[in-house]
């Protein structure tokens, strides 16, 4: 038995593989003809695949309904973000009175009731992560860019929410899975008409490729795009 997801995944990455390996044998045809007077005028065979489409019988032999992430205590969240907070200001050579400070906490933890109860379909993180900027946009933003520099500011952002991600779960849960079997064998020996399903799957392809630009400073970009 595996889990479902594991098996859509590596039919995906199979295609995906196949693809890679006809145009290896494509860019190997291309120097053939290239080295081939007869050959050297003549397009270069590629093939390509649109669309594939996968029918599989399959079993869906269990099911786990996953558990949501635990939200850690919002006294844990609040000293660990203050914590980050009083740092990177010292670090940036920014002064905060303690009052500052205290507003910027009284208004996260305002912030931190909004926080939805988490689901195995939501997590916490990223509204935590929000509740963090929030309270230092309303309390303490316009004072830190007034002392520092845009990037001192930016540093101090960034590791505000650095700590609160960090800090915002107890216990990381776990999505739902459906454990199903593929194997021709066991399909044979424990299937029926009854409980065998079938596992329908159209792939279609979308080519990527490398982009390459010049930065201000002369360092080079690589980019992957659309083809």
């Amino acid at each position: 038995m595996a889990d479902l997801g594991v098996i859509l995944g590596a039919l995906i990455s199979g295609v995906v593989h196949a693809r890679r390996i006809a145009d290896e044998e494509s860019a190997a045809v291309a120097e053939h003809y290239k080295d081939n007077p007869l050959l050297s005028g003549m397009s270069i065979p590629r093939v390509r695949l649109p669309e594939v489409s996968i029918n599989i019988p399959m079993l869906i032999e269990a099911q786990d309904e996953g558990e949501a992430d635990q939200i850690a205590d919002a006294e844990t969240i609040k000293k660990a973000v203050g914590e980050e907070l009083k740092n990177s200001l010292s670090r940036e050579g920014v002064k905060m009175t303690a009052e500052e400070l205290q507003r910027f906490d009284t208004a996260f933890a305002q912030q931190l009731k909004k926080v939805a109860v988490p689901s195995v379909y939501r997590s916490p993180r990223e509204a935590i992560i929000r509740a963090a900027e929030d309270a230092y946009s309303e309390t303490i933003k316009d004072r830190i860019v007034k002392e520092s520099t845009l990037a001192a500011a930016s540093r101090i952002v960034s590791n505000i929410r650095f700590s609160a991600s960090g800090s915002a779960l107890q216990k990381v849960g776990r999505a739902p899975r459906i454990g199903a079997s593929v194997l021709t064998a066991e399909v044979k020996d424990k299937s029926s008409n009854e409980n065998v399903s079938r596992l329908t799957l159209t792939l279609r392809e979308e080519g990527m490729e490398w982009s390459v630009g010049q930065n201000d400073d002369g360092t080079m970009t690589r980019k992957l795009t659309p083809e």
